[in-house]
């Protein structure tokens, strides 16, 4: 049984543009970063990010031997930011996670376009091919929102 519970806040972080930076720990504790292309709570303890094993090579080498990693998510528009860490293990993609990936790489498109940025800049950030899904079963959620109140543990109890 879990004691670490995903808040719904998170679920309704995704709705918004997001960016995702996903970690996994080498054998001798440096980490490995590589950027998300879509996430969804499946249920209250289970987290799923798509990302590029093209792109992330180690990353998706370090998630078949099943290891912890942790996922930062930052809403673009107020930063509001949350970490979710557990056990995660890779998964081949289905047809939804292939439509997931789309749909976020066109909302960061058009975000960042919107702002000034050169497409050529977001493609650095939203490319790469080979996608897998990271399945995270999840047992620690932070609030890393910047501000006094960053930091705290979120997501305890039923």
């Amino acid at each position: 049984m879990h004691d670490v519970i995903l808040a719904p806040e998170i679920a309704a972080l995704l709705d918004d543009p997001v960016m995702m930076i996903m970690s996994t720990e080498t054998d001798n504790l440096w980490p490995t970063i590589g950027r998300c292309l879509g996430a969804r709570a499946v249920d209250s303890q289970t987290f799923e990010v798509i990302f590029s094993q093209g792109r992330y090579p180690e990353i998706g080498r370090r998630l078949a031997a099943g290891c912890r990693m942790a996922v930062t998510i930052t809403r673009l528009r107020d930063h509001v930011s949350y970490q979710i860490k557990g056990r995660a293990v890779s998964e081949a993609i289905s047809a939804a996670d292939a439509a997931l990936a789309a749909s976020y790489r066109e909302q960061i498109l058009a975000f960042f376009l919107a702002a000034g940025v050169h497409e050529k800049v977001i493609q650095q950030w939203i490319g790469g091919t080979s996608l897998l899904r990271a399945r995270l079963d999840v047992s620690e959620v932070y609030n890393e929102t910047p501000g006094p109140r960053a930091g705290p543990a979120t997501g305890l109890g039923a």
